[in-house]
């Protein structure tokens, strides 16, 4: 399965998830502080792992790309469904969003969303 993502809070937590072909591990961002860091910062982000955001309400929640140093690939989600997906984000300080109403969102390491063939209106699951 190989190294989870590195982190100096000890109370990280995980979940695994199916997005079209394949299984991530997902660290989930369950703090303002996690929600406003996300990524940044860090030096890469191991292959088929990513962050989770969940949002208490339904709406066009933006992201940023300040001091990223690789690419992302978002999974915008609603009711575990994908609503929308965007590509190849690089670092960047304007905000954007997807274009529908989200709960989630799931961001990969840049190419992943080709790879695993993941498609508006596929379906997410989230192991328990």
């Amino acid at each position: 399965m190989g190294t989870l993502i590195a982190s100096p809070d000890k109370g990280t937590k995980f979940l695994k998830a199916d997005i079209g072909n394949k299984t991530y591990i997902l660290e989930i961002a369950d703090t303002l502080n996690k929600k406003g860091n996300g990524l940044s910062g860090r030096e890469s982000l191991p292959k088929n792992q990513g962050m989770l955001f969940t949002f208490k309400n339904s709406t066009y929640h933006g992201f940023w790309m300040k001091d990223m140093n690789f690419a992302l690939d978002f999974i915008w989600v609603q009711d575990n469904k994908v609503v929308d997906i965007t590509e190849n984000v690089m670092m960047g300080l304007e905000p954007f969003s997807g274009r529908s109403k989200h709960d989630k969102v799931i961001e990969l390491n840049a190419g992943q969303i080709k790879e695993s063939q993941i498609r508006i209106g596929d379906s997410v699951y989230f192991h328990k």
